[in-house]
């Protein structure tokens, strides 16, 4: 799903701000693999719950969020 309208205006969006709204729901690097923010709030969320519930020594999962200007070189 992209948006073609910018809500609160009466401007359509180009298509350079409609592929870089695209892009976003994969904005997210999780150990060097690009995932979808989503996912990444979950991979955290669980490597947190096994380090409470487990007393775990791992390190705790920490997505790294990509900016838009970083996401234009990298092609899905």
């Amino acid at each position: 799903m992209v948006a073609h309208e910018n809500i609160g205006t009466n401007e359509w969006l180009a298509k350079a701000e409609r592929s870089s709204l695209a892009h976003v729901h994969n904005a997210c690097l999780v150990n060097g693999t690009k995932v979808s923010v989503l996912y990444a709030i979950e991979l955290m969320s669980e490597s947190y719950k096994r380090i409470l519930m487990h007393e775990s020594e791992e390190e705790l999962v920490l997505p790294t969020v990509i900016s838009i200007e970083s996401m234009e070189g990298i092609t899905e």
